[in-house]
């Protein structure tokens, strides 16, 4: 189905993070969607890009659009997963429930060489989501794609501090609501929890920190990037946030020793190796201090990719990182939220390989 060119140009007209620029053409844009639904759908579900959008009276299979929408919907109701959008590699596996291990990995919508309309058609999807931030272009991609396809497709804001909404909305989305609201009440306590503690050493102002991406350490985030966020609510401020924006590359060892941060998180474990091979590395102060750890990655990163809700344990174990004395061991913390969101039960071993893992050596 083709959209008529005037319903085309108000949908690439809905701006905003946060909801449309206009309530009046949501509406006009969800009264052209509408049109190419199934009968017998239930009441609109207003999405976080302010479209309406009608559901069906069963959800039982969900398409994720992107890999944040995959992870939000192995948490909040893996039953109707349809799949992966990126395959857990053998690692990762094991921290995964093992009924949802071995989902098949149909592809993603979002991104370059997206799913084709027939080929998503294909996959018998009920509804579709996608989770993250919601833009314009965004808006545009779920328009077409539901009515290229016939299926709903809802957004869903992705932002950290939301995640509580966030749980809630989907929730009624996918027709899980009890277990919506159980999540949202967690990311609430876990977020709160940490607020709390980091606010109670405010006046010595947050930790300065340098984020090592790639296995040479050598790429870093800037100003604007997605894990401003989970740095700021940990009690962190980005020693890189001056150098430019989004990702940077090639940046020396001697300019990361300059900024003189207090701690260096890696998001690769090689590079351990790096540094211990580089002169240049180990004169950084906080690393000659052995204030270096390797952020945890399984069963996804715990502060970056995908940017889901995956990175609120990540909060939680970058704050116990930079202030011990105020949160203790990361342990139990990490076991409820393996047991409340991935609904695994963290083993000793598996939780010592995940937070021994972190540590220098």
């Amino acid at each position: 189905m083709e959209w008529p060119k005037t319903v085309q140009a108000m949908g690439s007209e809905m701006t905003g993070r946060r909801g449309p620029a206009g309530v009046g053409v949501a509406v006009l844009v969800a009264a052209a969607i509408l049109m190419a639904l199934p009968a017998g759908a239930q009441t609109a579900f207003v999405d976080s890009g302010g479209r309406s959008v009608t559901l069906p009276q069963r959800v039982d299979k969900v398409l994720p659009a992107g890999p944040p929408a995959a992870v939000v919907l192995y948490t909040l109701a893996p039953e109707k997963l349809l799949g992966w959008v990126r395959a857990p590699d053998a690692e990762s596996l094991a921290y995964l429930a093992p009924r949802w291990r071995n989902l098949p990995v149909p592809g993603r919508i979002t991104g370059r060489n997206g799913l084709a309309p027939a080929a998503i058609k294909a996959l018998g999807a009920d509804l579709i989501v996608d989770f993250g931030d919601v833009t314009p272009a965004y808006v545009e991609l779920a328009n077409r794609t539901q009515a290229e396809t016939g299926i709903a497709y809802v957004l869903v804001d992705g932002a950290l501090g939301d995640s509580a909404k966030a749980y809630r909305s989907l929730g009624q989305a996918v027709h899980s609501e009890a277990r919506g609201q159980q999540l949202a009440s967690a990311s609430s306590g876990l977020l709160d929890e940490v607020a709390g503690k980091v606010a109670t050493g405010a006046a010595a102002g947050p930790k300065r920190v340098y984020i090592a991406r790639g296995p040479d350490g050598n790429e870093t985030y800037g100003a604007g990037a997605f894990n401003d966020d989970v740095l700021a609510r940990a009690g962190a401020v980005n020693v890189a946030r001056d150098w430019g924006r989004g990702l940077l590359k090639d940046i020396a060892p001697e300019k990361v020793r300059e900024a003189n941060p207090d701690m260096v998180i890696a998001l690769d474990p090689y590079f351990l190796e790096v540094v211990g091979r580089t002169p240049a590395w180990k004169a950084v102060g906080a690393i000659a201090a052995g204030h270096l750890r390797v952020a945890p990655r399984r069963p996804f990163g715990w502060l970056d990719e995908p940017p889901s809700v995956n990175r609120l344990i990540g909060v939680r174990w970058l704050a116990g990182v930079l202030y011990p004395e105020r949160f203790g061991p990361t342990r139990q913390a990490v076991r409820d939220f393996f047991r409340t969101f991935y609904q695994v039960e963290l083993g000793d071993a598996a939780l010592d390989k995940l937070l021994d893992d972190s540590r220098t050596p």
